[in-house]
């Protein structure tokens, strides 16, 4: 779903000028064209205009019918898949507390501080060891990083642990996009994102 409306206008003259240059366009997507256009408030918004030349020049195929959940069928991780509860007790140690343990079990005692490239020549600085990285939230998601810094992060790193994640708001807007494209990005180089401690 594309809430930037030039973002839409783009992609909709980028699909019409590969179709008329003759290309074959392949993509996956878990909604159908039909329902990107009703997730819009009007049908001149650009993503409604989007879906129909989606439509218009693409057809749409059902991959299985939905019943079938592929990830049940992995094996289950040697780390826990989320860290639960939100209060840390006596005998259940805090979420913040198991992601300290987890970051100490895969790096081995052994992380220490580094300076990495990322994007456009720059630099950061953050915790790693053992091809696993951490760092906070503000440093991944509340400065001017983008794709191309997640992407030498996820090339560089097998594992990536974020400190105090927020409870965010539209007020975020910012960093609630950048952390979904650092999701993206850890996702599409299987890059591993243990589960951050959810905000207080």
């Amino acid at each position: 779903q594309m809430m930037d409306i030039a973002d839409a206008t783009v992609l909709r003259g980028v699909l019409q000028a590969l179709v008329g240059a003759g290309w074959v366009l392949v993509a996956t997507c878990n909604r159908t064209p039909a329902e990107f256009a009703a997730s819009t408030m009007q049908r001149e918004h650009p993503q409604s205009r989007f879906a129909e030349a989606m439509a218009e020049h693409c057809d749409t195929l059902q991959l299985g019918d939905g019943s079938r959940d592929y990830r049940e069928g992995q094996l289950a991780a040697p780390q826990p898949s989320y860290f639960c509860p939100c209060e840390g007790g006596s005998a259940v140690p805090s979420p913040a507390a198991q992601l300290d343990r987890c970051f100490v079990d895969l790096t081995g005692g052994a992380a220490a501080d580094e300076e990495v490239a990322i994007g456009a020549g720059r630099r950061m600085r953050l915790v790693s060891g053992r091809g696993v990285a951490r760092a906070s939230f503000e440093r991944l998601c509340g400065t001017a990083l983008g794709a191309g810094d997640y992407v030498a992060l996820a090339q560089r790193y097998h594992t990536l642990c974020v400190d105090d994640l927020p409870q965010m708001s539209l007020r975020q807007r910012d960093q609630a996009r950048r952390f979904i494209t650092l999701v993206d990005q850890l996702y599409n180089h299987k890059t591993r994102l243990p589960p951050p401690p959810p905000p207080p």
